[in-house]
């Protein structure tokens, strides 16, 4: 059964990542685009009420999904009732967005904000009307559909910005981006999979029986995740906001981009084990050890490179967004181990246990940041939502080894080879860059650094890794995956 659940967890990781590569260079190419078309400025008004909706839509927060996933079988009830519950909260949140809309441009002073609002009201109602049938492919982990809706999603949203930040030069180019990518996506969603939904509530109690502690989770990590949005404008500027909200962007795609097409798949993975901890056990192990070998070495790696990346792709005004992406980039790349601990205590049913670990980490997270940020600036914001990330990641892998029966030794043993050769990494990196450095640099000089940078970290990490693996007598991990394809591949080609 493990084998089995190992392969449908690939086969759905295939699709979404050929998904996200699509997507995100789609993106990547689009935010640097727009990033020299706008003004840091233009990134931090856009990012303020996109941080407003975020914490109005954690109030009445629902994952009927999640809830529908876990279910042994799904009827037309259950996913009409998914319907009607992601109806009427996208009505909600569209209709607080909007009165709040005038008393927050008055709030900040800012009227431009009154009309970002009303526009992103209208988008939070248009994204509920989504198809709820395609849940049901997603508890199958059949993610093809998830390719056509993003890629289009993606596409109808930087043609839209590049078109108006190309005529305009405004920061109307990111709001009517996002809302024409919900647009599509709603109506790609009938296309894919046609269903006919009808208003239903007979199945409340089923899907909010397991999704109350998620809600009340998403509101405690909304409070605490978006606080630095409201901070940073209060403290120093719009602008400022632009390039702390910009550099997290860069600081997360690649982390998200390696391990995200696994992590779609976990919940429906893990949730086809029921009571079997013994394979739910040893797939955890493996899933959360493939993760810490893709995502360490994207975090360390975008963070050495930041300095030459800003400067070749953003320009001058964006200075100072190369230090958001080296503190955040490793600490991000450390925080996807809570991932699969997330995940397999959502298949457990302990969502109580995910409350208690959020609650506990926004009591530490939120006065840790009000300080940093008063006496001690930027630099102060940053170490305290890193720290707290770590806490965090470290409380989330206690409990899930507590629920599995797992020592933190044998999850620290899993991680070993991975921890040393990114260090390994990072000092070569390191001493190669400061045996290039130009005292002038013009921009093929930072693309040197740039692509010289890659490719040493690339070649030293995968060899350190590999010897690492033949000195430790070839144990279970990333290693034997990446033998096994390269011989299937050759068998393929001979």
């Amino acid at each position: 059964m493990a084998a089995s659940i190992r392969g449908k967890i690939a086969s759905g990781a295939g699709w979404i990542f050929s998904t996200r590569l699509v997507v995100n260079l789609l993106g990547l190419v689009s935010s640097f685009v727009l990033a020299r078309l706008l003004t840091p400025e233009d990134f931090g008004l856009v990012a303020t009420a996109i941080a407003i909706r975020a914490v109005v839509s954690s109030v009445v927060a629902l994952s009927p999904g999640l809830a529908l996933i876990r279910l042994p079988r799904i009827g037309r009830s259950h996913l009409n009732t998914a319907w009607t519950l992601s109806i009427l909260r996208s009505c909600l949140v569209a209709l607080a967005l909007s009165a709040a809309a005038y008393p927050v441009g008055m709030i900040y002073d800012d009227q431009r904000l009154f009309l970002i609002l009303l526009v992103i009201s209208a988008d939070a109602l248009v994204s509920g009307f989504a198809n709820p049938a395609l849940i049901v492919l997603e508890k199958r982990i059949t993610f093809w559909q998830l390719f056509v809706r993003q890629a289009a999603e993606k596409l109808s949203s930087l043609t839209v910005a590049l078109l108006i930040a190309f005529l305009t030069g405004s920061y109307w180019a990111l709001v009517l981006g996002g809302l024409a990518a919900s647009v599509v996506s709603v109506a790609l969603s009938f296309a894919i999979l046609p269903y006919r939904p009808a208003f239903s509530l007979k199945r409340f109690g089923t899907i909010w029986s397991f999704t109350q502690w998620l809600s009340f989770i998403e509101v405690l990590k909304t409070a605490s995740n978006q606080l630095e949005f409201f901070l940073i404008p209060a403290f120093f500027s719009t602008a400022a906001l632009g390039k702390y909200s910009f550099g997290r962007q860069i600081a997360q795609l690649p982390v998200q981009e390696v391990v995200g097409p696994i992590a779609r798949t976990l919940f429906p993975a893990f949730s086809m084990f029921g009571g079997d901890r013994k394979q739910l056990r040893r797939v955890f192990l493996e899933t959360q050890q493939l993760f810490f070998f893709l995502s360490l070495p994207a975090g360390v790696g975008v963070a050495l490179v930041a300095k030459p990346l800003v400067a070749l792709f953003l320009g001058e005004q964006w200075i100072g967004t190369e230090l958001v992406i080296q503190v955040l980039s490793p600490i991000l790349a450390v925080e996807v181990l809570a991932g699969p601990a997330r995940q397999v205590l959502m298949a457990l049913g302990e969502t109580r246990a995910l409350f208690g670990i959020a609650l506990k980490n926004m009591l530490l997270k939120v006065p840790l940041m009000f300080v940093g940020i008063y006496f001690f600036g930027l630099y102060g914001l940053l170490a305290a939502l890193g720290f707290a990330g770590l806490v965090w990641t470290a409380r989330m892998a206690i409990v899930s080894a507590e629920e599995l029966d797992i020592s933190l030794s044998v999850q620290l043993r899993y991680l070993a080879r991975t921890a040393i050769s990114a260090a390994i990494m990072a000092v070569a990196v390191l001493a190669l860059q400061a045996e290039i450095v130009v005292a002038a640099p013009s921009d093929v000089d930072r693309a040197v650094s740039l692509a010289a940078s890659v490719a040493a970290g690339v070649v030293v990490y995968l060899g350190c890794h590999w010897l690492l693996w033949l000195r430790g007598g070839r144990p279970v991990g990333p290693e034997q995956t990446i033998l096994n394809q390269v011989r299937q591949l050759r068998q393929k080609t001979t």
